[in-house]
């Protein structure tokens, strides 16, 4: 099996079983944990990509571009929203899978962005293209939408059971394995 159809497979099933297995909404940590494990299991080399992300709809973004300030793009039926760096609370940023060989970002858990009523659609994984020495980029998706990701190389998330726990995310991990394996669930 290719390397492509390896990752395709993995962002239609990872998703899938995380939603089935964990009750929050945001679980960045724990889907680029285990679709690091299950592309390691696949010789693909993947590691934690930490970063900083921004997304505004189309209607932002226009206000803006008029000269309005962020409150008044807001009024006006803008939407922003930032996943920044960490605080005194502990992980507070966005965690995807590098793909080093590749030059591209995976986000197992994309649908957390999913805002339809702003405008802003985002599916529960995606591929971004990132060459090496990438820091930031930004990315224009359906209805307008903008993506901005910045790299922070902030590795508070090592701190979080999501991340550490191998042996609590092992049964997702082989369930996925099997997943790609027969391309299909179950």
């Amino acid at each position: 099996m290719t390397d492509s159809k390896i990752v395709s497979r993995l962002m239609v099933y990872a998703p899938e079983l995380l939603a089935a297995t964990t009750r929050v909404r945001a679980r960045c940590i724990a889907a680029t944990a285990l679709g690091c494990d299950v592309l390691h299991a696949f010789d693909i080399q993947a590691e934690p990509f930490p970063v900083v992300v921004e997304l505004a709809n189309r209607a932002f973004l226009a206000a803006q571009a008029r000269g309005a300030d962020e409150v008044t793009a807001i009024a006006r039926g803008g939407h922003v929203m930032l996943v920044g760096d960490s605080g005194p609370d502990g992980w507070g940023g966005h965690l995807m899978i590098r793909l080093p060989r590749y030059h591209a970002l995976i986000d197992l858990d994309f649908q957390q962005f999913d805002r339809p009523r702003q405008q802003i659609e985002a599916p529960p994984a995606e591929l971004f293209p990132w060459p090496d020495g990438t820091t930031s980029r930004a990315f224009t998706g359906a209805h307008g939408a903008r993506l901005s990701i910045a790299s922070t190389g902030d590795r508070t998330f090592e701190r979080s059971p999501d991340w550490w726990d191998v042996a609590r995310r092992a049964p997702i991990v082989a369930a996925v394995c099997r997943a790609i394996r027969k391309n299909r669930l179950g």
